[in-house]
């Protein structure tokens, strides 16, 4: 199984598509630990959800600065204060993240058998990638 860092998984409930998403638990669930855990599992059905926990993990992170020392206690590097325009975030934004959310998208748009409409309900909302970008 997934283990204790799995369990973060079990109190997340979508109740329908249309269900908005509690920040809260987005970010419990699209974690690190839970990243590791899928990994753990050791099956290759379970990357490209291991992948997807981590990336939201360090954009969430990167959104989370809170304090000046708080990474360094939770060994978080993306938590990181910003303090320079050439910090690593903006290149992993650029080169990592960004790209990984259009690849996302692009591979969703070019599968055949499904709706347009069951296409979009596996991809992020056009507003929630244009927030993203900003």
């Amino acid at each position: 199984g997934l283990g204790s860092a799995g369990t973060k998984c079990l109190h997340w409930q979508v109740h329908s598509p249309f269900s908005k998403i509690r920040v809260d638990l987005a970010v419990q669930a699209l974690s690190e630990s839970v990243s590791h855990a899928f990994v753990e599992v050791g099956d290759d059905e379970f990357s490209a959800t291991s992948k997807f926990c981590l990336m939201m993990d360090r954009f969430f992170d990167c959104l989370n600065v809170t304090n000046f020392s708080e990474y360094y206690q939770k060994l978080k590097p993306y938590r990181m204060p910003f303090r320079s325009v050439t910090d690593f975030r903006f290149k992993w934004f650029d080169t990592e993240f960004f790209p990984y959310l259009q690849n996302w998208e692009k591979s969703v748009i070019e599968r055949e058998g499904f709706l347009k409409s069951e296409k979009k309900m596996m991809t992020l909302s056009n507003e929630t990638f244009e927030g993203i970008q900003i």
